[in-house]
């Protein structure tokens, strides 16, 4: 029974190491997404910072203008830096998993089938849909409402190493207190013994 219980111990250790694996590696390439859309947000406010500034010194925009901008700029490179920070954490995260050097640099690869970086709809005119854009991603309602709790939960109860693992330990539990009253119960033992003494004289009648 030890022995089972430690076999369900190994698979709860797989489990758990596989699920921080793919914890690590999405929260990396997460952190390394952010940065892009962090820098493509500084990009933007910085040439919508050159627009004000043009526009104010050809006497057309206003000052304030200018100077919502720049506000805009200094928020973009604060976010910036936080998804940086982020990513360098998440980074050493993922170099320590995989036994690489902690300030390694590393660019992680996107799932098969996830896009990037891609327009969902299409702004270059209006009424003429990009065929290369992406569609949502629907909600998945359909399939949260089809979940039923009392086939996960005989499932999870019948697969989830942990709870066999516990199971195994009850029972290893209740062998050993099977075994302790054993000890505590009265015994009863019978023996017996005989000796055989044959004499050495032929007279009548021998002895023993």
């Amino acid at each position: 029974l030890q022995s089972l219980a430690d076999e369900f111990v190994l698979g709860q250790i797989r489990n758990s190491r596989i699920l921080r694996a793919q914890t690590i590696y999405f929260n990396t390439l997460r952190a390394q997404h952010q940065v892009d859309v962090a820098q493509a947000a500084l990009s933007n406010a910085e040439r919508q910072l050159q627009d004000a500034t043009n526009l104010n010194a050809a006497g057309v925009g206003q000052r304030i203008d200018v100077l919502r901008a720049q506000t805009q700029v200094a928020t973009a490179q604060q976010n910036l830096a936080t998804a940086q920070n982020n990513f360098s954490i998440a980074l050493t995260s993922f170099n320590d998993l995989v036994g690489r050097p902690l300030p390694a640099p590393v660019r992680l690869v996107d799932p098969p089938g996830v896009i990037i970086q891609q327009p969902v709809t299409d702004f270059s005119s209006v009424g003429a849909p990009d065929p290369k854009a992406q569609a949502p991603l629907p909600a998945a309602t359909g399939e949260v409402g089809a979940i039923n709790i009392d086939r996960a939960l005989q499932a999870a109860n019948a697969q989830r190493p942990e709870i066999l693992q516990a199971q195994v330990n009850v029972r290893v539990a209740e062998t050993g207190v099977k075994l302790s009253r054993a000890g505590l119960e009265p015994t009863f033992s019978l023996s017996a013994a005989g000796n055989y003494y044959p004499t050495l004289s032929f007279q009548f009648p021998r002895q023993r």
